[in-house]
């Protein structure tokens, strides 16, 4: 039992009690003891006053006499007196006295046993301060002291009293010291368990509910918050590990539609489509898109990938104003852009990575150009309150609402497309982009003539007043 730390603990306990227990019956026994040796040291005080007040008024009386007297004013149950004669008696024993040599006794007549108990008698009634009396004549010596069988049952009483109180003590300390001992470890039993599970590969997370405020306490506190940081490490594991299988599955059907028709017009042009100048040209310029589409989409995969690591983006103060006119001015010289116009308020600087800001605006207006269909583009950015809001707004015909659910899922493109080209990244891209900057993006509304995206990123101040204004285009 004592092997574990919860029989110690109850061993403990028990001990505890037990020795509580025999402190309190000490002194209790002490205190009984002392007020019987005041009462017996009175009584004893009381017998030799008038032992000599006897004495004194019968100075001639023979020891025959003296002990007569004595036996029938002064004998009390509580006492014992006795009287050695100082001579042999007379051969006819006066009443009250031993027959034979020897002393008289007095008080309740003496037995074997008490006789043989008179040295613990002694030692004991020396303890408890019990201080007898002697008094001496001419002719005798009288001792007046307690009886020893009063102390005795009193002593005996206790004895048994005290045993049982031990047995007694001692069962119920065993019983509340497991119940204490099992209750306090409950929770170090449960971290067990839990441990153990989690070495059996179960790493569900159960947490461990406690009042101790003390060790155990933080133990269950600090396993739980490890438990806790085990499971979401578990968690983003899996996270990780579909988003990489989501998207190897995404970039090989992607991948698959260009490298098909780079592999089929390579067959024609093996099979002699080459000998046809007209084809081959036709089979060269389809396979140069095709390949540019590819590249495209590898390179919007790596800045999806980059976007979406968990290093923190090594975040600069940058001014949205400048950014966007220069993803503006990207964008003018693109073939075939729509007329676009910009509205740009100063002090707008957040805290952002640069090259990600400029993925998230321009691809907002790369989205715009392609699915406005030629429509005007008008692009703000003005600051509200501790945010900078950037929005695209574009007069196209707007998106479907079946489809509005999904805008932001990398490679969806919706079934209104067309014959636009393009990969389904962009606002995949644009929504990290701004996560990354501890900002939102989403679609404000979509409808024939009008479709609006908005960019909110958190404000920062600028380090001097003095900061040249953001001019409007």
């Amino acid at each position: 039992m004592l092997q574990s730390l919860r029989g110690r603990i109850t061993f403990a306990y028990v001990a505890f009690v037990i020795i509580i227990y025999v402190v309190v019956a000490g002194v209790l026994v002490r205190g009984t003891i002392l007020l019987y040796a005041r009462s017996a040291n009175d009584a004893i005080q009381n017998a030799a006053m008038q032992t000599r007040q006897i004495l004194a008024a019968n100075p001639d009386a023979s020891v025959a006499q003296i002990t007569t007297q004595i036996h029938n004013t002064v004998d009390r149950a509580s006492l014992r007196i006795v009287v050695f004669p100082h001579q042999p008696p007379p051969p006819a024993p006066s009443p009250g006295a031993t027959p034979g040599m020897g002393p008289a006794h007095f008080g309740p007549p003496p037995s074997a046993a008490r006789d043989s108990g008179n040295r613990f008698f002694f030692a004991v009634s020396n303890i408890a301060g019990i201080r007898p009396e002697h008094i001496e004549t001419k002719d005798a010596s009288i001792f007046i002291n307690a009886n020893p069988d009063r102390l005795s049952a009193i002593l005996k009483s206790y004895v048994l009293l005290g045993l049982a109180g031990l047995i007694v003590f001692g069962a119920l300390g065993l019983l509340i010291g497991r119940y204490l001992a099992a209750h306090a470890l409950a929770p170090m039993i449960a971290v067990t368990g839990a441990l153990e599970r989690f070495a059996l590969g179960d790493f569900t997370p159960q947490k461990i509910d406690t009042r101790d405020r003390m060790e155990v306490g933080n133990l269950a506190r600090a396993f739980n918050g490890a438990a806790a940081q085990v499971s979401a490490a578990f968690d983003e594991r899996r996270r990780v590990e579909e988003y990489i299988r989501q998207f190897v599955a995404d970039a090989s059907h992607e991948l698959r539609t260009p490298l098909t028709v780079i592999r089929g017009y390579v067959d024609i042009l093996r099979r002699g489509a080459g000998a046809d100048p007209e084809r081959r040209e036709r089979a060269l310029q389809t396979m140069e898109v095709e390949s540019n589409r590819m590249r495209a989409l590898i390179d919007k995969l790596i800045v999806l990938a980059r976007l979406e690591r968990p290093e923190p983006s090594q975040l600069a103060r940058v001014d949205v104003a400048t950014v966007t006119r220069e993803m503006v001015d990207a964008a003018r010289t693109a073939a075939g852009s729509p007329p676009i116009s910009v509205d740009l308020d100063d002090d707008v600087d957040v805290l952002a990575e640069e090259s990600e800001l400029h993925e998230a605006i321009g691809n907002l207006i790369d989205n715009a150009r392609k699915y406005g269909l030629g429509a005007q583009i008008h692009v703000t950015v003005r600051r509200n309150g501790s945010f900078v809001i950037v929005q695209v707004t574009d007069a196209g015909p707007g998106i479907p609402q079946v489809d509005q659910a999904h805008i932001f899922d990398r490679f969806y493109r919706g079934e209104s497309r067309g014959e636009v080209e393009g990969s389904g990244l962009g606002l995949s891209i644009a929504a990290q982009a701004a996560a990354r900057a501890h900002g939102t993006l989403r679609l404000i509304e979509s409808r024939a003539g009008r479709t609006t995206f908005e960019l909110k990123l958190p404000a920062t101040t600028r380090r001097s007043a003095g900061a040249s204004p953001a001019p409007r285009l």
